[in-house]
């Protein structure tokens, strides 16, 4: 057994046990570049939604400022597009291993933060980071830094709510 499917099986076992969850289904997606994935799986509400899950995971936070740090190179940008595609909704579902939380990040969110970075840039880039910061006593902060600086964030950040996984998948 792999790692990540240790960690991805604590996600999925908060999934299967809403009562809204009905069924999850695999799905094999495919880059331009003929580069497969299995990081994607379809979640299957009692209302009929098909709904995009994306799993990422990061064991421990950076130094000072505290980020987790999540990569997304074309192929994985390239995957979450064909899966958003399929299902009526997609979540990026990050798992900060250390703290033992899970982030759920609308597309859409990651979407706005990759357009930001791109227009920061002027172009796309090979590998993206996303980073999540966890507040003590709050929800996650997940945004990308600023092209070629450090601890320098690109925008405001999208907040999540700790209670957001996995309630946000099935309303």
């Amino acid at each position: 057994m792999l790692i990540s499917h240790m960690y991805q099986g604590a996600a999925l076992w908060q999934i299967a046990n809403d009562e809204r969850f009905t069924a999850i289904n695999r799905i094999t997606l495919v880059s331009p570049a003929g580069v497969e994935s299995r990081k994607g799986l379809v979640v299957e509400t009692e209302d009929g939604e098909e709904v995009g899950v994306y799993f990422k995971y990061a064991t421990k936070p950076t130094s000072p400022p505290n980020d987790y740090a999540f990569t997304f190179n074309r192929d994985a940008k390239k995957h979450l597009e064909e899966l958003n595609r399929e299902c009526d909704k997609t979540f990026i579902v990050l798992i900060c291993v250390e703290d033992k939380q899970v982030c759920c990040l609308p597309y859409s969110a990651f979407r706005d933060m990759l357009g930001r970075r791109i227009r920061a840039r002027g172009e796309d880039e090979e590998v993206t980071t996303l980073l999540a910061n966890l507040r003590r006593r709050g929800g996650f902060r997940v945004n990308v830094n600023s092209p070629g600086t450090k601890g320098k964030y690109l925008g405001s950040p999208t907040e999540i709510p700790r209670a957001d996984f996995p309630r946000k998948i099935f309303e």
